[in-house]
C-alpha cells in the first residue's frame, strides 16, 4: 500500500468521523428539544395558574394572601421539577422495560440496519487499513517508517475490534441472527476474522518493547476471541480462537 491509498482511507476515516460527531450532537439537540416539548406545555400552565392565583388575592392584599400565592407557587414549581425529573424518567424506563422484557423487542430494526452497515463499511474499511499497514513491514523502509506503520495499524486494528463488540455480543447477537441465517454474510464476517488474526499475528511479530503497548495488544486479543465465541455460539460458525 502506497502514501495515497494511505492518505484516501485516512481521509475516509476522519470523514466518517466528524459525520459521527454531527450525529451525536444531532441526537444530543433531540434530546433537548423533547424536553423543551415538556417545558413548553408546563411552563405556560404554571405561569397561568400563578397569574390567576396573583390577580384572584389582588384586591385582598394582605400576609395570608401572600402566603397563599407563595404556596401556590412553590407547590406548581414542586409539581414541575416532578414531572420533568422524576414522572417522565419513569415512563421512559417503563416504557423501555415493557417494549425490551415483555414484549422481547431488543432492538428496532434500523438499529440492526445501522450494526450491519457498520460491519460492511466501517469494520471491513479499519481492518483492510490495519492489515495493509502492518504488511508494509515486509517491505526493506526506514526504521521510522516501520514504527509509523506498526502504530497505525495497531490503531485500525484496535478500531476495528472495538467496534466489532458494538455490533457482535451479547445483546445483540440474538437480533442479527434470525435461525439458519446471519444478516451480515457469513462470508464477509469469515473473512474478517481471518484477516485480523493474521494482523495480531504480524502486530505480536513486529511489536515495540513498551509496556502500555504489549498490554493493549494482549486486551485486543482477548476482544477478538470474545467476538469469536459469540459468532460460535450462533452455530452458524465454527471459527478458531486467536
Amino acid at each position: 500500500m502506497n502514501f495515497k491509498d494511505f492518505s484516501y482511507y485516512k481521509k475516509n476515516s476522519l470523514a466518517r468521523y466528524y459525520m459521527s460527531r454531527e450525529l451525536f450532537n444531532h441526537r444530543i439537540a433531540q434530546k433537548k428539544d423533547k424536553s423543551k416539548g415538556i417545558n413548553d406545555f408546563v411552563i405556560p400552565i404554571l405561569s397561568a395558574v400563578i397569574s390567576l392565583s396573583i390577580a384572584y388575592f389582588a384586591g385582598r392584599f394582605d400576609k395570608d394572601s401572600l402566603k397563599i400565592i407563595a404556596l401556590i407557587f412553590f407547590s406548581y414549581l414542586i409539581l414541575y421539577f416532578s414531572l420533568v425529573h422524576i414522572v417522565v424518567p419513569i415512563v421512559q424506563w417503563f416504557y423501555s422495560f415493557v417494549v425490551t422484557f415483555i414484549l422481547g423487542i431488543k432492538a428496532k430494526k434500523t438499529d440492526i440496519e445501522d450494526l450491519v452497515d457498520s460491519f460492511n463499511y466501517e469494520i471491513i474499511n479499519q481492518t483492510h487499513l490495519s492489515y495493509s499497514m502492518i504488511s508494509e513491514l515486509s517491505n526493506n523502509i526506514s526504521e521510522i517508517d516501520k514504527r509509523f506503520f506498526f502504530m497505525e495499524s495497531f490503531f485500525h486494528f484496535e478500531k476495528s475490534i472495538d467496534l466489532g463488540i458494538t455490533i457482535i455480543n451479547n445483546d445483540t447477537i440474538g437480533d442479527l441472527q434470525d435461525r439458519n441465517h446471519f444478516k451480515i454474510p457469513t462470508y464477509r464476517v469469515e473473512i474478517v476474522i481471518e484477516i485480523l488474526k493474521k494482523s495480531y499475528s504480524l502486530l505480536e511479530e513486529n511489536k515495540i518493547e513498551n509496556e502500555n503497548l504489549i498490554t493493549d495488544l494482549t486486551n485486543a486479543k482477548s476482544k477478538l476471541n470474545y467476538i469469536i465465541l459469540i459468532l460460535n455460539k450462533t452455530g452458524l460458525f465454527n471459527l478458531e480462537l486467536l
